[in-house]
């Protein structure tokens, strides 16, 4: 059985394993705020305003490929967008 101990000890090997790509992630939340900047100015600014980084919420979004996030319908559009245009 898998417990919490015993899974806090493969936390900095995960962190080795991921930090390279911590960067790219983090190149990807900026591109994303000034493209959210250009399309919704207001929401731009409400999320500056509370300081809501774009690191919150765009990592689930990208790492799932919006599929926990988007109606069914819209999923397979995304995906259509990403694999067939």
């Amino acid at each position: 059985m898998i417990t919490i101990p015993s899974i806090l000890h493969l936390l900095p090997l995960i962190a080795v394993c991921l930090a390279p790509h911590q960067e790219a992630v983090q190149l990807d939340g900026q591109v994303l705020f000034s493209l959210l900047r250009k399309v919704s100015l207001v929401a731009y600014r409400h999320l500056k305003k509370h300081q809501v980084d774009p690191l919150i919420y765009m990592t689930e979004w990208f790492m799932c490929l919006f599929s926990r996030t988007l109606p069914w319908a819209t999923v397979l559009r995304v995906w259509d967008m990403f694999l067939c245009e």
